[in-house]
């Protein structure tokens, strides 16, 4: 997944929830046609399957990368996904699929099965890249990655390592440094509006969400403070995977960010808010820093005003 020319030293993959098929397609067409460079589907247990979903994506787009983000290599065999994305690669084109996978969270709280360690984890990775090259697939290996050994592991098989631990300077710093082989990129939970307020309040369920599952490093935790962790292990805690990817105004784990006092704390970290044009301004800063793309998670927020944004911001970063 490399840089396009005139992208501004970056690219931007949009993540969807795919629960609605032909919700799924008009998306899909809006972000072809916004000049969004990757479209990567959620593989949770109340979503239709990311492989079927990726099929109908090629079906009406012409241009965007498809792919699970993510999906996981515990509930789906490396070779099976492979296959499958071979599959969609024949209906796509080549170059246009990538399996984004991480250690497992949603998909296998629901399972009652743990994340992979990190030595696991990569076994499955060196599996999922020789069924690629068996298959004679060009899809790309995207890793999600937060913990420090998972990250260092990560740059030496994948393609593109995605980093959710946030935005900061130091975390930015450290991500680049680490990322001696893949390409690396950012989670950034981004919400585009006029009133900066307003547009984070969209943004508390993936707030909730990245807490969780960030946090959930022990390393992670370390550099917080005594009251912000106190926080933070109250919201992993009671954090419900049964509102997973619902809206703010149904989602008790949105209700969680402030009752806890973690608003400032977690949108400086994790959101991006503000007019097109301050947050193309923001987009520019993460490329200056040495960051080569950008995950913009579109789970629970209203789609379509989104990718309109993103389109202006793409449109700004590439003129």
């Amino acid at each position: 997944m490399t840089t396009p020319p005139g992208a501004g030293g970056l690219q931007m993959m949009v993540t969807l929830a795919p629960t609605d098929l032909p919700l799924l397609r008009r998306h899909a067409a809006l972000a072809d046609e916004a000049g969004i460079d990757a479209l990567g589907l959620g593989d949770s247990p109340l979503y239709h399957d990311p492989f079927v979903s990726a099929a109908v994506v090629a079906g009406v787009t012409r241009r965007i990368r498809i792919g699970p983000m993510v999906t996981n290599l515990v509930s789906r065999a490396p070779f099976t996904i492979a296959r499958a994305l071979a599959s969609v690669e024949d209906l796509a084109g080549p170059h246009r699929t990538f399996a984004g996978v991480g250690a497992g969270d949603s998909a296998l709280a629901a399972i009652r099965r743990r994340p992979l360690r990190v030595d696991e984890f990569r076994a499955s990775l060196v599996d999922l890249h020789d069924a690629t090259v068996r298959l004679g697939s060009s899809t790309a290996i995207v890793v999600a990655a937060n913990g420090p050994r998972t990250l260092a592991m990560a740059d030496e098989v994948a393609d593109v390592v995605v980093s959710g631990n946030g935005t900061d300077p130091a975390g930015l710093e450290a991500l680049v440094a680490r990322s001696t082989r893949a390409e690396p990129w950012v989670v950034s939970r981004t919400s585009i509006g006029p009133d900066p307020d307003r547009a984070l309040d969209e943004l508390l369920p993936l707030l909730a969400s990245g807490a969780n599952h960030v946090f959930a490093a022990a390393r992670n935790r370390a550099a917080l403070s005594p009251a912000e962790l106190a926080g933070v292990e109250q919201l992993r805690a009671r954090y419900d995977y049964g509102a997973h990817g619902r809206p703010a105004a149904e989602n008790p784990n949105a209700r969680l960010v402030d009752q806890l006092g973690l608003r400032e704390l977690l949108a400086g970290r994790f959101a991006t808010v503000g007019d097109a044009r301050t947050v193309a301004g923001r987009f520019r800063e993460l490329a200056a820093a040495g960051v080569r793309g950008v995950v913009v998670p579109a789970v629970g927020v209203d789609v379509e005003p989104l990718l309109t944004g993103l389109g202006e911001v793409v449109a700004l970063l590439r003129g």
